[in-house]
Parts: structure tokens; sequence; C-alpha cells
């Protein structure tokens, strides 16, 4: 009687042991599952919304500093005598042709901008997107300005009008100025967020195989226990 209530007691043990170490492979396999698809949508939220939205404000920068290149050189080509307007007239075309392309990458950048506040899985990501948001529609205000002073600017020189032409000049490079420091202050800032948020996923990413190593760990240890009871019932 006494051996049977022995043997049940051992056999338990056995039970409970591989239970244990059942359990425990479970929950490792759930765990890296849960960590692994947290870090996973991290990447995601930087590789389908932040990278592409820093890219177009990129673009946004290089092609607004090129129309204002065209603009400068139509500038220079009415202070010769006499002005050769077959090159005025081919910067003009390269100015406006910068300015769609100004257009479209900041309609691009607000689709993205929508799109990620949409869809973005860390609500850092998503504050992030919307503190954005409506810089993109002043940048796109700003730009309608800055396209017609300019064109009106090349009118009055056009007609001669030299002295209010130089003063809107002087008016327009201080909008100038200021926006381009509003493109490269969302730039900069952007840039900025996709180091951190990278450096975060990163560090959540050594933090699960850490966590799943030392998990892991402990099931040799469960093995050996209860390889341990088992001997002890022969």
């Amino acid at each position: 009687m006494m051996k049977s209530r022995f043997s049940f007691t051992i056999g338990s043990k056995i039970f409970a042991v591989a239970t244990s170490m059942l359990a425990l492979l479970v929950g490792v396999a759930y765990l890296n599952y849960v960590r692994i698809r947290q870090v996973n949508n991290e990447l995601i939220d930087i590789a389908d919304y932040l990278a592409p939205l820093t890219e177009t404000v990129a673009n946004i920068n290089v092609h607004v500093l090129e129309q204002e290149i065209h603009f400068e050189r139509m500038l220079r080509y009415h202070e010769t005598e006499p002005v050769n307007l077959a090159l005025v007239e081919a910067e003009e075309a390269a100015f406006e042709e910068r300015g769609q392309q100004v257009d479209e990458d900041i309609a691009a950048a607000i689709e993205l901008a929508d799109l990620a506040a949409g869809e973005a899985y860390k609500p850092a990501d998503i504050l992030e997107v919307a503190r954005i948001r409506p810089l993109l529609d002043v940048l796109e205000a700003d730009h309608q300005k800055l396209h017609e002073r300019s064109l009106e600017i090349i009118d009055r020189l056009a007609i001669e009008e030299h002295e209010e032409a130089e003063l809107l000049a002087t008016q327009l490079k201080d909008f100038e100025d200021d926006f381009d420091a509003r493109i490269q202050g969302i730039l900069f800032e952007l840039t900025d967020f996709i180091e951190h948020s990278a450096v975060e996923a990163q560090a959540h990413e050594q933090n699960t195989l850490t966590t799943s190593w030392w998990l892991t760990a402990i099931a040799p240890a469960l093995l050996l226990h209860r390889n341990s009871v088992a001997r002890s019932c022969d």
C-alpha cells in the first residue's frame, strides 16, 4: 500500500515537471511571437510611413531650392542689356516645372501623413505624424504664395518697373528664408525621430533575445530535475 502511494507521488512529480517544461516552452514561444511582432510592427512603421515621408519632405526641399535657383537666374537675365527673352522664358519654364514637382511632393507627403495617422502601429509614431500634418498644409499654402510672388516680380521687371520689383524681391527673400527654414525644420525633426525609433526597435529586439535566452535556459534545469525525480523512483 505504501509502495503504491509512493509510486503515485513520484509519477505526479514527473508529470508536474513535464507539464512545467511544456508550459515554459509554450510561454517562451508566445512571448517571442508577441515581442517579435512588436518589433516587426515598429520597423514597418519606419519602412512604410516615416522613411517615405522623410524622403518626400527631402524632395520638397531639393525642388524648392532648384526653383529658387531658376528664379535667381531670371533676375540676373533681366539685369543684362538687352534682356535675352529666350533665356528668361527657358528659366521660367524650368521654374514652373520645379514648382509643379513641389506641389506633387507636398501632396504625396500629405497623403502619406494621412495614411500613417490611420495605420501606424506605435502611438508615438501617430502623434509625431499628427504634429507634422498641419505643417504640411502650411507648406502648401506658403509655396503657392512663393510661386505667385516670384512671378509677380518677373512681370514687374518685364515692364521695367525696377524699383517695385526690387522692393518685392527684398520682401520675397525674407519669405524664402522662412519657408526654407520651415522645410528643413520638418526634415530634421523627422530624421531625428526615425533614428530614435530605430534605436528603440533595436533595443526591443535585443530585450526579446535576452529574455528568450534566459527563459530557454531554464528548460534544461527542469529537464535535469525531472530526470533526477525519475531516477529516485527506480
